[in-house]
């Protein structure tokens, strides 16, 4: 890959903070009191929205029983987030010395909304350029996808690295032609098709400080 890189995308969930196991939990939870079976592991929830999995794996729940699952558990979630959106280590850190080099992006198949929550809670909203939730993000068929968001940030696929956790998220990603890391902290098995893989934010820094066009500042 030639030095050209300016632009960095980041996933939210399970790559900004680790929030899977808290989506998985308290829709579990919903879910069950609803006297609805939930024989999934986390795995069958991770790139999808709320709403695409309640959809694909539920076909028996109404359009306005999804509404009101996914309206109880944001609200759940967004009540403490102290307990529900964790951070990764190192993550802040990184951005903030990432943001001295790159155009930092977040392309996310959360509602803008709460993207924008989730951001300011983590005390980094403006270290982003563009957010871009899954009025952007998402397809007809509710799956995650990256084919307007050259057009959206103006920036070429070749410039651009996409860093990804979940399979769906780096299949969308490569499917246009984007570099793509994937970010697996719990050194999960699955092997999608990612450029480059790494398990924490200190390899992830260190790989892509090599792609600055900006290294003269260093």
């Amino acid at each position: 890959m030639k030095n050209n890189i300016s632009s960095l995308i980041f996933d939210f969930d399970g790559v900004i903070a680790d929030t899977d196991y808290a989506r998985f939990n308290i829709l579990k939870s919903l879910l069950k009191k609803k006297g609805l079976n939930f024989n999934f592991n986390i795995t069958a929830l991770k790139g999808l929205s709320t709403k695409s999995f309640l959809q694909k794996n539920y076909p028996v729940i109404s359009k306005n029983e999804i509404d009101n699952i996914i309206q109880e558990r944001h609200f759940k979630y967004l009540s403490n987030l102290k307990k529900y959106c964790i951070p990764f280590e190192g993550m802040k850190n990184t951005l903030l010395h990432l943001f001295e080099y790159f155009d930092l992006y977040i392309v996310t198949t959360n509602s803008l909304e709460i993207l924008e929550i989730q951001l300011e809670f983590l005390k980094i909203n403006e270290l982003f350029k563009r957010k871009i939730g899954r009025e952007s993000a998402e397809n007809m068929n509710l799956k995650k996808t990256y084919e307007n968001i050259q057009n959206i940030i103006k920036k070429t696929i070749k410039e651009c690295i996409v860093i990804e956790d979940s399979l769906i998220g780096i299949e969308a990603a490569k499917n246009e032609g984007y570099f793509c890391i994937k970010f697996n902290p719990y050194k999960e098995q699955l092997q999608g098709k990612e450029d480059f893989e790494v398990n924490n934010y200190k390899e992830l820094e260190k790989f892509l400080m090599k792609y600055t066009t900006r290294q003269q500042k260093i």
